[in-house]
């Protein structure tokens, strides 16, 4: 959820890599981020499909402009209904379980 309370609080190129040291253009940074909520909106009818997707990322289309609305979080709606969880790590990658379904969570080594 970090990413979309940095887009509320309209500070996405928080989210860049800091490794960058600053060497990355803002706008594209932000407009690949706005992408990517754009296409985890928790309405399936308002996320863009692929081909539109990739209009975006190559500016074909204007995002930047383009209402965002909140992303889905079916993780936390399956820990309330379900009330049950499970974690394995192996080498920096951690699953979160929940009712047999993973989302695999990368972290550095």
């Amino acid at each position: 959820m970090q990413a979309w309370e940095m887009y509320e609080a309209d500070n996405l190129p928080r989210l860049v890599d800091p490794m960058l040291d600053g060497n990355f253009s803002e706008t594209e940074a932000v407009g690949f981020v706005k992408v990517a909520l754009l296409c985890v909106q928790e309405k399936c009818r308002l996320r863009p499909n692929m081909s539109k997707a990739i209009k975006m990322m190559r500016g074909e289309i204007d995002i930047h402009s383009t209402q965002i609305t909140r992303p889905g979080f079916i993780v936390d709606i399956m820990d309330v209904k379900i009330g049950r969880k499970s974690q394995s790590s192996v080498r920096g990658i951690t699953n979160r379980c929940i009712a047999n379904r993973c989302s695999p969570r990368l972290y550095p080594l």
